[in-house]
């Protein structure tokens, strides 16, 4: 491109002393007129394919636009000379550039299909509208008028209702157990009975995986579009302890030039805006995929407590269904909420340490010491909390059970006068759950505990060796800053991380446990006669 640019007799195509190094910076004439010119051009080439497929698919002929954008796009077609000046080729990618343009700032005319009543405006929100989330703010400003009322909510979107999201998780999982049922068949046919039982052991404990699996089929595109948001946050995050390092070093500078100021200060301003938007996006992302996954495997426990068989009923106590349906499935939810911290806490408390061993050299090594001191310990309170959450899940299991025994044959209870003594038996299983309970939440606050005073204990660590090691180690501003802003990134992984270990184990917990139910044999279609109804029939059959 350099040759380019000079048998055009033009400057290079980049030139630092011209840009970066001078009081006065401006672009070089060759990038002025390459770069600027074909960039949006080799733009619109490169994605023209993509929308028209996205036409086609959508069996529509442009972008759907309200009046308000149809009226600024002509207005500013005509407004505009490159229109009149350039061919129609070139006129037709910047009508396609204004209309892309506007087309994120207005919101979207509704669609062919059926309007619902209150439908959620999300649905036809404009691009800004959807990351800034403006669309919400008609519902805050009737809230702040007036109190909510049911009818003020809006309607569920299609791929929210649990019709859509249960039936569609229902067909994954059925085809997933068929296939673990018929291998189980295939190899259970030539094993002993000893064996044939221990077989049904390793379905009921590889039957947890198997609904990890279909729910990572399900959920998992629409999950891995939050993971990138919040890989795109982390990159902004640290990249702003960079700029406040450039930022401190300009002002130590008296010769440097003003501009560079305000830009690093802009720089700062745009990439805490950035992070701020990728990391809203990445937990209303989260949220909406818990809230699915729970929907779905509710209807799945439902619908299967429906159709298991009488073998299977007697292990599948109401108790445990109940706790299926309320507890493990808000297990699963909390999973999807706080899953990314499992893996990556560990690599942002890993760049933290780098960039500060780059700022205070061996002293960071304080810093490690810390870290590697807390992590064995909160490891095993994580494995012990899951421990105690079978522990606690079996006796709330045994209560319910029992409540729904006294709720049944409470006519037999009142005559007998048993009520003192089944009332001791009830209190004692909740007295044996809150035990645990009280057990599992102590060695939560331990580790919550250790995790946000780390961050005090590793800023202390590393100042103090920092300054003791060497005389000519002093403490200057650009340190100091860098260093906390470093070290208050640290925290948010540090404090994130044993909620999520020990969410993740209570998850791996409920899974096995939903797996297994949702894996009971159920009823055969031949032993259910489904007989038409006539009007007028009042025989009663044997």
């Amino acid at each position: 491109m350099d040759t380019l640019c000079s048998i055009s007799g033009l400057d290079p195509l980049w030139d630092w002393n011209q840009t970066w190094y001078t009081h006065n910076p401006e672009l070089s004439n060759c990038f002025q007129n390459t770069v600027l010119v074909w960039a949006p051009c080799i733009y619109l080439w490169v994605l023209s394919p993509f929308y028209c497929l996205h036409l086609y698919c959508h069996g529509r002929g442009r972008l759907p636009l309200s009046s308000l954008c149809s009226a600024k796009l002509v207005r500013q077609t005509g407004l505009s000379p490159d229109i009149v000046r350039y061919l129609a080729f070139f006129s037709y990618f910047a009508l396609q550039l204004a209309q892309l343009f506007l087309s994120c700032f207005a919101d979207r005319a509704p669609s062919g299909k059926a309007v619902l009543k209150n439908a959620c405006p999300v649905q036809d929100a404009s691009f800004l509208s959807k990351i800034l989330f403006w669309w919400f703010s008609g519902l805050l400003f009737k809230g702040y008028r007036s109190p909510l009322q049911a009818e003020d909510l809006w309607s569920l979107r299609e791929e929210d209702t649990s019709e859509k999201i249960i039936s569609d998780l229902e067909e994954e999982w059925t085809a997933e157990r068929t296939k673990l049922q018929h291998t189980s068949i295939a190899l259970g046919s030539r094993l002993p009975e000893q064996a044939q039982f221990l077989r049904k052991i390793q379905k009921e404990q590889s039957s947890g995986f198997c609904l990890l699996r279909t729910l990572a089929r399900s959920f998992g595109p629409y999950f891995l579009t939050g993971t990138l948001c919040l890989m795109v946050h982390d990159a902004f995050m640290f990249s702003v302890p960079q700029v406040l390092s450039l930022l401190l070093g300009f002002m130590k500078d008296e010769d440097a030039p003003l501009w560079k100021g305000y830009f690093y200060a802009s720089l700062m301003f745009l990439l805490s805006c950035l992070q701020s938007i990728f990391n809203h996006q990445y937990t209303y992302t989260c949220f909406t995929v818990g809230m699915r996954v729970k929907t779905a495997v509710m209807g799945l426990v439902y619908r299967k407590s429906l159709v298991v068989n009488s073998a299977a009923r007697r292990t599948c106590t109401v108790g445990e269904i109940v706790n299926l349906v309320s507890a493990d499935t808000q297990k699963l939810m909390d999973f999807v909420v706080y899953f990314n911290a499992v893996w990556l806490a560990p690599i942002e408390i890993t760049l933290c340490l780098f960039f500060l061993w780059q700022h205070l050299g061996p002293s960071a090594l304080a810093g490690i010491a810390t870290v590697i001191f807390i992590f064995p310990l909160n490891g095993f309170i994580a494995r012990k909390r899951s421990k105690l959450q079978e522990i606690q899940m079996k006796y709330m299991d045994g209560r319910v059970k029992l409540m729904n025994e006294i709720l049944n044959g409470i006519k037999i209870l009142k005559f007998y006068a048993w009520e003192k003594a089944f009332l001791e038996q009830v209190l004692g299983y909740r007295e044996k759950e809150l035990k645990t309970l009280k057990k599992s939440q102590i060695l939560y606050s331990v580790s919550i505990a250790s995790f946000n005073s780390s961050s005090f204990l590793i800023a202390f660590a590393m100042f103090g060796v920092y300054v003791l090691i060497d005389d000519k180690n002093v403490l200057d501003a650009q340190k100091i800053f860098v260093s906390m802003a470093l070290i208050n990134i640290l925290k948010t992984p540090l404090s994130q991380l044993p909620f999520a270990m020990s969410t993740t184990m209570q998850a791996l917990v409920s899974l096995k446990r939903l797996g297994k139910f949702l894996c009971q044999d159920e009823l055969k279609p031949d032993n259910v006669t489904r007989e038409s109804f006539k009007s007028g029939e009042r025989s009663l059959r044997d």
